[in-house]
């Protein structure tokens, strides 16, 4: 990939992860609820997140890859204990493990397939 681009997937990953940050701090009370649809968001802002990542860092194996998105996920859900009104739940670092493992997935069979 040329570096234009990965500097183009780096932007986009810190903007990305401020923003996630940001958005998962919020008190509960000042954010509208869309009940039924937390996961489903979870799931696609850690998809979202890992495909940036892999572009962004193309050199950096898929295993740092998901170590790294796991912690940024599990940090965000322990600083939710300390916002009123917000929880953290392990249903939700499920939902981020699937959305990282399936963008993983996909990075990597379109790594594979574009690169032969």
């Amino acid at each position: 990939m040329h570096k234009k681009y990965i500097k183009t997937f780096k932007a986009l990953t810190y903007t990305w992860s401020l923003s996630l940050y940001i958005a998962c701090i919020i008190p509960a009370e000042k954010i509208p609820l869309n009940k039924g649809y937390d996961k489903i968001e979870h799931f696609a802002a850690y998809f979202i997140l890992t495909c940036l990542i892999f572009c962004g860092w193309p050199r950096i194996s898929s295993l740092k890859i998901l170590a790294f998105v796991l912690l940024f996920g599990a940090f965000i859900e322990l600083t939710q204990f300390f916002i009123p009104s917000r929880t953290a739940e392990l249903l939700d670092i499920l939902a981020n493990i699937f959305g990282m493992s399936l963008g993983l997935l996909i990075m990597n069979l379109f790594k594979k397939k574009y690169s032969e």
